[in-house]
């Protein structure tokens, strides 16, 4: 603002002394007096620009000064004019601007508005030539815009110029008399489906001469607000589809000015929910339940429950009768929810039907039926077995049918099993029904070779005629019996040709072989594979896989020209784990050497050597103390109990079975007998049931889903060597960070006879949150306006001195910008002292801060507020203090003003 009334200033000074320099003789008086005249407007523009820095008005111009502008003014009436700042013959001096008079015809209120991409600012002079007020950046693209009452038959002036000194510039001005005021806030209506519904524009009429025009628009969607053809009258009438509901705004217009009347129409509606068929116990007490929902909340619900007494005409008859009133529905919004229920003391079969009904001066206007039937047994059933095949694929089930106290029920029973295949393929396994009297006949046994999910069914008859169904769903899956040919762990040099072989039998499907070494190796697809041992050592294995699921066989082929050399000292000893294989160096005369071993999980490991010479070990604990220790394996039975038959050790090798603490450290000192030459052994160290789930294999259904504000939980599949593990079985789940957007991880951890864990990240993406969702942040409410956009409407907390809106908040998982104050929202915060608006804040509604008596200071981080987006009086009431960013100080001054803030309320730079 310094700068443009600098501008001004300049302006004048030089049209002072141009009016002199025209109108008096150049004598000594004549100098004298131009002097005087430059000293006086020198005055006048240091109190100006004093002023200026107080945000004041200048005072106005001298009379020469004003007698040259009053000649050279243009008659400025209603419509526009285009503005040419190099147009020399309309301007005293072409560098600044243009002056024009207007003479109003009426008393009223006018709107002189700019438009263009040029900056444009305005001062206004009344006919004494006394500045009245100044504008500027009201306008879109920093043009001016300026709405005041004026008198008829008075002469107004005004100066209209550009921020920029550019030679060329265009603008164009109008000129309305502002005939009408605000349109009324949006109308809410109700309208039932295939009724006819009139909606009707007001707005506040200025001048009863007003020639006012109508278009009416519907909103649709991503298009925005669409004319709607032939809707050019005040009133508006269409015939209600089923639809959620219309939202609807009239542009209403005079002369250039226009303002929009918005409207919604709510669709009546009642929705019923209940359980369409209930089960329930013969002769026992029952209730049925139904809820729903209405948008008619005002008026009372009618429910009325009914029973079916002859089929054949569909007639029913009344059993209870109920009306809640209005003011027990819980509303939401326009929506009101509701729950009743009928109360059957004796429960029987039969069939009920729930009526509701709305009535608005005796007429229905809105209604909806639930239909529901009541099924009652004295059988209850239950299906129990196992999904696991047993024995040559046998699988067994058994039914019970008992009274509801609980005694056994003599019944006949119709027994029904299919399988759907892995290739989709329904098959039936059995159909059969058998006599109660029959031995077994509450059971069911049968074999199968075919893998996939089983559907057991049993419909259960009674001697009085009762008939109840059971099912169970069951998965059976395929079997491999895959295993090693020969030694798993093989003992070469380097240059060696070795060969690894499986044999394999399944009961499903044909056999695929795929050979490993961590990644596949190209080309090995049969049950041998033949390489050439390479420097170290390795570990190979064999995925055998039938179409359903696969097994895994593990071999180790030990390279003897890499051994492991430890030193004999215990401190030195090399750390080992479980499940992996060594080769160990060891010396004539018995010279030891030492391993150490902390196991992951309390087992019974199983510690033993392979390999053609004569080993002996020992294991003590991390005090020193000696636990155990063995020299030839055949003296004890511990690996056959333990490991079965599964590998061929050498009866001089020696193995320890022995029971370890987790987290624990315990050390092996091995050796070879005195008399051996030197040599080496493999060494192994396993469990006896427990094995490393994190050396398994982790897929879930999902790797990416949308937000909603619910836990996310992909389905999770766990192998572990080619075997589908059970969940609950063999592991359990847990889900981290799974409801808001972002990276979420399943962490499974292993149970039963598996230790360690997994975990495998997923993304939850940004959704959108619902139109009408509301959520509570931090003390204040907040409802979704737009997409992911919301408005702050109310303040729970009313003790509270501090309140800052904030920039978003989150609603169901999804981050919404807070863009709006709805009006009178803050009308609980009357203790609040210190108000910040954060950033995203461009709306205002009516009297926003009207009530909030003790606020000092309000903070405004926004700089987006216009003239369109604030509320007419948003800030009327408000009585402390304003502080906006720089960049939005003068803007917001003149724009606070006209939204009603007084003129001694200061706005400063915050």
């Amino acid at each position: 603002m310094k700068v443009k009334t600098k501008q001004l200033l300049a302006f004048l000074m030089s049209l002072t002394l141009l009016a002199s320099s025209l109108t008096l003789p150049a004598t000594a008086d004549t100098t004298d007096k131009s002097d005087k005249a430059v000293k006086k407007t020198e005055a006048k523009a240091e109190k100006a620009e004093a002023a200026d820095e107080e945000g004041l008005s200048a005072e106005g111009m001298d009379e020469t000064l004003f007698a040259q502008v009053k000649t050279i003014a243009k008659e400025l009436t209603s419509g526009n004019v285009t503005v040419s700042i190099n147009d020399t013959t309309a301007y005293i001096d072409n560098r600044y601007g243009v002056w024009y008079k207007f003479t109003p015809a009426k008393d009223g209120t006018y709107r002189i508005w700019s438009l263009g991409n040029t900056d444009t600012y305005l001062y206004l002079f009344n006919e004494n030539g006394e500045q009245i007020d100044r504008y500027d950046d009201a306008n879109d693209d920093s043009n001016f815009c300026a709405e005041r009452e004026y008198e008829a038959g008075h002469t107004y002036y005004f100066y209209s110029t550009v921020y920029s000194r550019e030679t060329t510039a265009e603008y164009s001005m109008f000129l309305s008399k502002v005939n009408i005021g605000e349109a009324e806030e949006e109308q809410i209506i109700c309208a039932v489906p295939g009724e006819v519904c009139t909606i009707s524009a007001n707005v506040v009429v200025m001048d009863s001469e007003a020639t006012l025009t109508y278009q009416w628009e519907e909103y649709k969607g991503e298009y925005g607000y669409v004319a709607i053809e032939g809707a050019d009258q005040k009133d508006y009438s269409f015939t209600v589809a089923e639809k959620n509901e219309y939202r609807l705004r009239c542009q209403i217009k005079s002369e250039e000015i226009s303002v929009y009347s918005y409207h919604k129409v709510k669709v009546s509606n009642i929705s019923l929910n209940g359980m369409a068929e209930n089960n329930c116990r013969y002769h026992s007490p029952y209730t049925l339940a139904v809820s729903g929902k209405t948008i008619r909340p005002e008026l009372p619900i009618n429910i009325i429950w009914k029973k079916l007494i002859d089929a054949e005409d569909d007639l029913y008859e009344t059993v209870s009768q109920n009306t809640i009133s209005a003011n027990t529905v819980s509303a939401n919004d326009v929506l009101g929810w509701f729950t009743d229920s009928l109360f059957i003391p004796q429960a029987e079969s039969g069939s009920y039907q729930c009526v509701v009904t709305q009535e608005d001066n005796d007429t229905i206007v809105t209604d909806a039926s639930f239909l529901m039937s009541v099924i009652a047994t004295s059988l209850d059933l239950e299906i129990s077995g196992s999904s696991d095949p047993g024995i040559n694929n046998t699988v067994q089930y058994t039914l019970t049918a008992e009274d509801p106290d609980g005694n056994e029920v003599e019944c006949t029973y119709r027994w029904k099993v299919t399988c759907t295949s892995k290739s989709d393929k329904v098959t039936t396994i059995i159909d059969d029904v058998r006599e109660r009297s029959g031995e077994g006949a509450n059971s069911i046994t049968f074999k199968t070779s075919l893998p996939g999910e089983y559907h057991i069914e049993c419909v259960a008859r009674s001697a009085e005629g009762e008939t109840k169904s059971c099912t169970k769903y069951a998965c059976v899956d395929s079997n491999i019996d895959a295993e090693p040919v020969g030694n798993t762990v093989v003992f070469q040099k380097t240059g060696s040709k070795v060969t690894l072989s499986v044999k394999a039998t399944t009961d499903y499907g044909k056999l695929y072989y795929q050979w490993y070494e961590e990644e596949p190796i190209t080309g090995a697809t049969g049950s041998s594979y033949s390489f050439t041992l390479r420097d170290g050592w390795e570990k190979y294995y064999c995925d055998v896989n039938n179409g359903d699921i696969s097994q895994s066989v593990d071999f180790y082929v030990i390279n003897t020209d890499k051994l492991i050399k430890n030193t004999s000292k215990k401190e030195n000893a090399k750390a080992v784990i479980a499940d992996q294989v060594y080769a160990v160096y060891g010396q004539e005369n018995c010279v030891r050497e030492y391993l150490k071993f902390t196991p992951e999980v309390d087992d019974e490991y199983l510690i033993y050597s392979r390999g053609e010479h004569d080993t002996v070990v020992s294991l003590y604990d991390e005090k020193g103390n000696l636990l155990a220790d063995n020299d030839d394996y055949g003296e004890t039975d511990d690996y056959k109990r333990i490991h079965g038959n599964s590998y061929d050790i050498l009866g001089n090798n020696f193995l320890i079975a022995y029971s370890l603490k987790a987290g624990k450290t315990y050390y092996l000192e091995v050796c070879m007998n005195a008399g051996d030459d030197e040599g080496y052994f493999g060494f192994l160290i396993e469990g006896n049931n427990k094995k490393n789930l994190s050396t398994g294999e982790l897929k879930l259904s999902q790797t990416s889903i949308a937000s909603d504000g619910s836990s996310k939980t992909p389905g999770v599949t766990v192998t572990y060597k080619g075997k589908t593990l059970k969940n609950g079985t063999d592991y359990t789940v847990a889900y981290q960070n799974n409801v808001n957007p972002g990276t979420a991880s399943v962490v499974v951890a292993g149970k039963g006879k598996y230790y360690g864990s997994l975990k495998q990240n997923f993304t939850i993406t940004a959704g959108t949150a619902p139109m009408g969702a509301k959520t509570t942040s931090g003390g204040a409410t907040y409802k979704v306006t737009g997409k992911n956009e919301v408005a702050f409407t109310g303040l729970k907390n009313k003790k509270q001195t501090r309140l800052t809106i904030p920039d978003t908040v989150k609603i169901g998982g999804v981050t919404c910008k807070v863009t709006s104050v709805d009006a009178k929202a803050l009308n609980s915060a009357t203790k609040v002292k210190t108000l910040t608006l954060g950033k995203n804040i461009n709306k205002i509604g009516r009297k926003a801060f009207a009530k909030m008596k003790k606020l000092k200071t309000l903070k405004i981080k926004s700089t987006n507020m216009t003239a369109k987006s604030l509320s007419k009086g948003a800030f009327k009431g408000f009585k402390g203090t304003i502080k906006v960013k720089k960049s939005k100080l003068k803007a917001y001054k003149t724009l606070f003003r006209k939204k009603g803030l007084a003129k001694t309320v200061k706005v400063k730079k915050l």
